[in-house]
């Protein structure tokens, strides 16, 4: 088992070298809170519209998490420059191909409750962000079904390759040669 980080030691390190909170602040969580917290790093990053969705909706001028609607939360709630919405699902790989495909069912839900609460909405997206459990024939049949059932599938990757490739940048960010963050 290899040694965990020291995680206050990393964050006020970090926070002396100036880097934004947002690129470590999800790197002790695990699960959807983790998959949470790559998302948000990737909304305040580049281009939403295009890095996570490839240009496939229009430019993200807000997200909302936790967005309450009658029946639940809605993970993240994007809104659009054209006014139209994205509901999107976050799902943790790690627990499997059904738990993901769960997500599908409450993406439409959402998006069915939002749409009967804002009816002037133009457009109402749906998209299911999951991260990779690491078998690609489950991972391209829940891509797949994403498509089928009209939501935009959204494959992550996987929490440790996420997680390494932040420890990285940042061990080359705040890194002086001589010291390392974990």
């Amino acid at each position: 088992m290899s040694k965990q980080p020291d995680w206050e030691a990393m964050r006020e390190r970090c926070a002396l070298a100036g880097l934004p909170s947002v690129v470590y602040h999800h790197l002790h969580m695990s699960g959807e809170a983790f998959v949470s917290g790559v998302v948000r790093g990737l909304l305040s990053g580049s281009p939403a519209h295009l890095s996570m969705f490839g240009g496939e909706v229009p430019e993200v001028i807000s997200a909302e998490s936790e967005f309450p609607v009658p029946r639940g939360r809605i993970d993240y709630l994007l809104i659009h420059a054209d006014g139209s919405l994205t509901v999107c699902e976050l799902k943790d790989g790690a627990r499997g191909k059904q738990h993901v495909l769960s997500g599908l069912g409450q993406c439409i839900g959402y998006a069915v409750q939002l749409g009967m609460a804002n009816a002037g909405v133009p457009t109402i997206r749906k998209a299911l962000v999951f991260s990779s459990w690491g078998k690609p024939d489950e991972e391209l049949l829940v891509v797949q079904a994403c498509r089928d059932a009209g939501v935009i599938p959204v494959p992550m990757g996987s929490e440790a390759a996420h997680r390494d490739s932040a420890m990285r940048f940042i061990e080359r960010y705040i890194s002086n040669g001589s010291e390392k963050v974990h």
